[in-house]
């Protein structure tokens, strides 16, 4: 009775641990075990934060290249010269004695235009350098002007000089019955239109003259 009872729980143990078995087989590991599998690899989460924030993201600043190389404005292209020189003012007839100006001043700013410029008044000091200057006159066709010279007797009102306080007028050339002074403010030198002889005449009027550049 004993033995019989004995086999019959060996049995029924049997039969519970086949069982188990049994059912692990078909239903695979658990829960608890699957979960070693889905969870993330603290490893992997680590690696992939770095290589994120450890990556530099060129930015647009960087490959925006400014020259440094000065670009040349129009101002610098244009060269002033710093030089001394004469300056040659507009003139009708290019002589390298003579400038005539091409407007007409009174005495006293025909004087300070050919000074401005390093010249001066023309100056007929002698019967060579008359006719030479007849000459220029007579080949443009301006004998039919009168002209300043820069024989004046500002000074003292009565003795003529080239220029306000240049020489005596040595050489002379004056037309008929000159100078007269008239009404005793005649005192500046023109030529007259034409004959080109010399004149005296109100220093105030505006009329043609011509600069001895040498």
């Amino acid at each position: 009775m004993l033995q019989s009872t004995k086999l019959v729980l060996f049995t029924a143990l049997f039969l519970v641990i086949g069982s188990n078995q049994l059912m692990a087989k078909l239903i695979g590991p658990s829960v608890r075990n699957n979960s070693r599998y889905t969870s993330p690899s603290p490893s992997t989460s680590i690696s992939t934060s770095t290589t994120t924030s450890t990556t530099p993201t060129p930015s647009t600043t960087r490959r925006t290249t400014t020259s440094t190389t000065p670009i040349p404005s129009t101002t610098r292209r244009t060269t002033t010269s710093t030089t001394t020189t004469t300056t040659e003012a507009p003139n009708a007839y290019n002589h390298p004695k003579f400038h005539l100006a091409t407007e007409k001043l009174n005495w006293f700013g025909a004087i300070g235009y050919c000074l401005e410029r390093n010249w001066k008044l023309i100056v007929l000091d002698s019967e060579a350098i008359r006719k030479e200057f007849e000459s220029f006159l007579t080949k443009y066709q301006l004998r039919k002007l009168p002209f300043w010279t820069a024989g004046n007797q500002l000074g003292d009102m009565k003795t003529w000089r080239w220029g306000l306080d240049g020489p005596k007028l040595g050489y002379t050339y004056w037309a008929k019955g000159q100078p007269d002074n008239y009404k005793n403010k005649q005192h500046c030198l023109k030529l007259f239109a034409n004959s080109l002889q010399w004149d005296d005449d109100y220093c105030e009027r505006a009329i043609n003259f011509v600069c001895l550049k040498n």
